[in-house]
């Protein structure tokens, strides 16, 4: 008797399960699926923690949580685009999701689709422009990364005009150190984009434009650009005095590293951590040791 009980459960579990089955595919027992502007949220939230986290611990190992929310972001993605609704932001964070997988020319991709998208706004296609021409570079497509800056510029006012500059000039700059017959017209092209940098009332602008202006071993204008950008953006005092240091001028190196360090100690004392051979000349001098090794606490009230 038992056992005959015992078949006809199993027999009624058994007519359950495609019951079941049925039941999940009318959507009466699915999960629901969150509304889109959920999921760009949840995606968002994701793909930020995940970006604060290091790719890999100590011991070059992938770190799990990382990967956890990774793994999260690319689900959600994936449900969001069953919407085929067509979204400028979930353009965008496919990108940023390869961006963070290190897969760059896919992550360029998607910002450049999100960039023709309806509903992009003018300053979101700006930063598109700039996360598809940075992740361009990564790739190590100079050109491309260049081209991408130069189509965007005609639509870009104001900073974002002249970051668009400042990265063309950088590309430019890194493009000219190779020996060719295009070498000197590139470095003409990243002094002329500089030169439009400094007519702006940028200070930050300027120290970019010293820093691009070294990188091209430009060092007069260089100074000038940093000494320009001073009074405003203290640290380029920093970058005055490495200059000074590397053409033989201790004296004012040290004038120069001081008003830096006094100004900004902690940028200061970053730049030195950066390349401290280049400070090698003044090393042993008694007021750059009490500036770099000064780290007086804040009183404990």
């Amino acid at each position: 008797m038992a056992l005959g009980q015992g078949m006809r459960r199993a027999a009624l579990y058994g007519a359950a399960v495609p019951a079941a089955c049925a039941l999940v595919w009318l959507g009466f027992l699915a999960e629901p699926v969150p509304e889109f502007g959920q999921l760009l949220s949840q995606i968002n939230a994701n793909l930020r923690l995940a970006n604060s986290i290091p790719a890999t611990d100590k011991d070059g190992k992938p770190v799990p949580a990382r990967e956890q929310l990774l793994i999260a972001a690319e689900r959600d993605i994936a449900l969001a685009l069953r919407s085929d609704q067509a979204s400028a932001v979930l353009a965008e964070f496919e990108g940023f999701a390869k961006s963070l997988r290190g897969e760059y020319l896919d992550a360029a991709a998607h910002y450049r689709r999100a960039q023709s998208m309806p509903d992009c706004s003018d300053e979101q296609r700006a930063v598109l422009a700039f996360n598809e021409s940075r992740m361009l570079r990564r790739s190590g497509k100079l050109q491309d990364a260049m081209s991408a800056l130069a189509n965007a510029q005609l639509r870009m006012t104001g900073g974002y005009a002249e970051q668009c500059m400042l990265e063309r000039a950088e590309i430019a700059a890194l493009l000219s150190r190779d020996e060719n017959a295009a070498s000197a017209q590139l470095r003409s092209q990243a002094a002329e984009l500089l030169s439009a940098v400094l007519r702006s009332d940028r200070p930050v602008a300027w120290l970019q434009a010293g820093d691009v202006y070294a990188s091209l071993g430009a060092n007069a204008e260089a100074d000038a650009a940093w000494a320009r950008a001073s009074s405003a953006v203290p640290i380029a005092d920093g970058r005055r005095a490495r200059l000074k240091l590397a053409e033989g001028d201790a004296d004012t190196a040290l004038q120069l590293f001081e008003r830096a360090a006094k100004a900004a100690p902690a940028e200061m004392r970053r730049l030195v951590r950066e390349d401290p051979a280049a400070w090698q000349a003044i090393a042993e001098d008694a007021r750059y040791r009490q500036l770099v090794d000064s780290s007086a606490a804040a009183p404990v009230r």
